[in-house]
C-alpha cells in the first residue's frame, strides 16, 4: 500500500497515442453504449454513488472493479485507485482477473489529499484509468480533474464514499454521468463472478437517463442490460 504515487510511477511515461477524437470505453451492450454516446467518455469524470451509503458500498466497489477489468482489456497502461482506507486485496483481485501489477493503490482518507493525488495521476500519461474515493465531489473539484485530464484522456471514475456512513447528496459538479448503484435481488445475482446491479443513471450529458438491471459477465468481460430501459 502506498501513501502517495510511488516514485517509479511518477517518472513513468508510457507511449500514449492520444488523438483529438478519443473512443469511449464501450460497455459491451449496444443499447447501453448507444445511450452513453458510445460508452464511458474518456477525459471526463463519471460519478458512482451507493443508493444507501454504507449498505451498498460493496456494490459500488464491484461495479467499479468490472469497469476496471474491462479497461485493462483495452488499455495496457497503469490504473490508479485512490482509496479512503485499505479495502482491496491482491488475492480477491486475482480471482476477478484484475492485473494487480498494473494497479497502483494509494490511501488518502481526506478529500483534499485524494483530489491532489488524482490530479497527479491525470497529468501522467502512464495512467489510462484513475479511480478516486471521495465524499464531497463538488464543481470545483470535478473541474480540476477535467483540466488535468485534457492531455492524456484517461477514464475517470469517482466513487462517492461517506466517511461516517451518512447519506450522500447529489451535489452540483461537472461529472458527465452519475450512477446510483444498489445490489440486485435477481436470483443468482453474484454467481461465479457474474454480478447484477440495480442501476439508476440519474445524469447523462451524452444521452438519456434511465433505470435498469445491469449484469457483468466475467468470462467475456462485458456488461449487458438484463432488463429493458425505463426512463
Amino acid at each position: 500500500m502506498y501513501n502517495s504515487i510511488p516514485t517509479w510511477a511518477k517518472g513513468l511515461t508510457l507511449a500514449a497515442r492520444v488523438n483529438a477524437k478519443v473512443t469511449p470505453l464501450a460497455s459491451g451492450d449496444p443499447k447501453l453504449d448507444s445511450m452513453l454516446g458510445g460508452g464511458l467518455v474518456l477525459g471526463q469524470p463519471h460519478e458512482i454513488l451507493p443508493k444507501r451509503s454504507g449498505w451498498d458500498d460493496a456494490s459500488v466497489t464491484a461495479f467499479t472493479l468490472a469497469w476496471l477489468q474491462r479497461r485493462q482489456q483495452t488499455d495496457q497502461r497503469l490504473a490508479l485507485w485512490v482509496m479512503q482506507r485499505p479495502s482491496l486485496y491482491p488475492q480477491g483481485l486475482a480471482n476477478l482477473s484484475i492485473d494487480f501489477d498494473r494497479l497502483v493503490l494509494v490511501e488518502a482518507p481526506k478529500d483534499i489529499d485524494a483530489l491532489w493525488t488524482l490530479e497527479q495521476g491525470l497529468f501522467n500519461s502512464a495512467f489510462g484509468l484513475v479511480i478516486g474515493e471521495i465524499e464531497n465531489f463538488d464543481l470545483l473539484g470535478s473541474r480540476r480533474l477535467q483540466l488535468a485530464a485534457e492531455r492524456h484522456n484517461p477514464l475517470i471514475l469517482i466513487l462517492r464514499r461517506s466517511q461516517r456512513g451518512l447519506s450522500l447528496k447529489e451535489v452540483p459538479n461537472s461529472a458527465l454521468t452519475r450512477w446510483l448503484i444498489s445490489p440486485s435481488s435477481a436470483q443468482g445475482a453474484s454467481h461465479h463472478n457474474n454480478f447484477h446491479w440495480q442501476t439508476n443513471l440519474t445524469r447523462n450529458k451524452a444521452g438519456t437517463t434511465g433505470n435498469f438491471l445491469m449484469k457483468w459477465h466475467h468470462e467475456t468481460h462485458r456488461f449487458t442490460l438484463a432488463t429493458p430501459l425505463h426512463h
